[in-house]
């Protein structure tokens, strides 16, 4: 440690080896090194130990406002998404209440009004299959 131009780690000037452990987190955890590369590095039997031992009130707390900034990025890419989504279900709305073979509801659904087909209102023909007309095996 003193080789390392590491300053002393305990009053007194005396240099503590378990507290080169503690550099050792935080210079993996600063380098964004997970708590389960930490957790392995020092041997821990689980994450958790590490966390509970190694890191810092302080450090707990940029954690949490860390993790708590990536979920609102993910939140704000969701939203976006939704945006450009309910942008397309108008535009295909309006395309759709326009045709007059197209039944276009409150919710945003459409489908084709009752008695008619792909060709437009009224234009269902019932044609059979060869083979597959009543009584036919």
């Amino acid at each position: 440690m003193i080789e390392a131009g590491m300053p002393p780690t305990w009053a007194g000037g005396y240099y503590r080896t378990h507290d080169l452990r503690k550099s050792w987190t935080r210079w993996i955890n600063e380098n964004g090194g997970s708590i389960e590369e930490i957790a392995a590095v020092l041997h821990h039997s689980s994450p958790d130990v590490t966390y509970k031992y190694y890191f810092a009130d302080t450090h707990k707390r940029r954690l949490a406002e860390s993790g708590h900034a990536k979920g609102l990025v993910r939140l704000k890419s969701l939203l976006d998404e939704r945006d450009e989504l309910d942008g397309l279900i108008m535009e295909h709305e309006e395309t759709f209440r326009d045709l007059e073979c197209f039944e276009v509801f409150d919710d945003g659904g459409f489908a084709m009004p009752e008695g008619t087909a792909y060709g437009g209102p009224g234009s269902i023909e019932e044609v059979r299959a060869p083979g597959l007309e009543p009584g036919t095996s």
